[in-house]
């Protein structure tokens, strides 16, 4: 895609965009966690490439409207709640093949396993009563309802918070933290998963508005005051940040560029400035990388 963008061949770029997309649409339908990290990982690099050529102005207003279209139809949001509700069914499963193992077999099976259910240290977890088991599985339930619930009626927006008394992190008494271990072991990861599909959603959302900005230019020679002015004839709505609930963060700079950002986890405008000395996952703002730069 970047060497046809760089050869001045807008549309080469766009079969390759749909070559790529492939990749996310042939992992729909998926189930387990795992598959929905790997389906919106596919995103990524495409969404970059995509940058990429608006950060250059190679695209042309042909192809850009056929790439608004096909983000148009991407489904962040219903692809998460796939992904959690077939993990919550996996664990599920897990939780009746530990309850209804006899509790020698289950030694085997702590004993036996990788990572953090394996190892000779975990032999001790068949002396467990089922209790135990089913108890944490219960919070575990709860846990991934609470997180699906999260997603609205029509799977187009995500409340981070909505309140989820069951994430291990809400755990302050050392009874509580000891008593519900396995859940903590096992669902403390997925408070990061939450992050990359936050995080998925805020850049596929500064993606169209970055292809409706760069529209506009090509229609009236420069960048609008607003991205009020977007709308209807660019982009159908401003696009609402995930964790400020409020429009993304846009200003119109000197020299034909501008600056787009949401606020990032910590739910505070940082004035969408990069550190350097930070990653690109621990940064502030989510800044839109690829706006123009200015010209000399």
């Amino acid at each position: 895609m970047r060497t046809h963008l760089v050869l001045h061949d807008s549309p080469a770029a766009y079969a390759d965009f749909q070559d790529g997309l492939q990749a996310y649409r042939a992992l729909l339908g998926e189930p387990t966690l795992i598959a929905g990290l790997v389906r919106i990982s596919a995103l990524n690099p495409l969404l970059n490439a995509v940058g990429d050529g608006l950060n250059t102005h190679a695209w042309e207003d042909a192809e850009l409207i056929r790439i608004d279209q096909n983000l148009a139809k991407l489904a962040v949001w219903q692809d998460f709640k796939l992904a959690f509700e077939s993990e919550h069914a996996g664990a599920n499963w897990m939780y009746e093949l530990l309850i209804k193992t006899s509790p020698w077999k289950r030694g085997g099976l702590f004993s036996g396993g990788p990572g953090v259910w394996g190892g000779s240290e975990m032999t001790f977890l068949f002396l467990l009563p089922q209790r135990v088991y089913r108890d944490n599985q219960l919070q575990g339930n709860r846990y991934f309802d609470e997180m699906v619930s999260r997603v609205n009626a029509d799977s187009t927006r995500y409340d981070p918070d909505l309140p989820a008394p069951s994430d291990p992190s809400q755990m302050t008494g050392w009874l509580d933290q000891y008593y519900f271990f396995l859940n903590r072991m096992s669902l403390g990861v997925f408070s990061a998963v939450i992050d990359r599909y936050v995080v998925l959603q805020t850049q596929l959302d500064e993606t169209r508005v970055a292809i409706a900005l760069e529209r506009y230019r090509l229609a009236r020679g420069g960048f609008p005051e607003m991205l009020a002015e977007l709308v209807p004839e660019f982009l159908p709505a401003v696009p609402v940040d995930t964790y400020s609930k409020m429009p993304l963060i846009y200003r119109r700079k000197e020299g034909g560029t501008f600056l787009l950002y949401g606020v990032g986890k910590n739910r505070t405008d940082d004035g969408g400035v990069i550190d350097p000395k930070l990653g690109e996952r621990k940064q502030l703002d989510d800044v839109w990388l690829y706006a123009p730069p200015p010209a000399l």
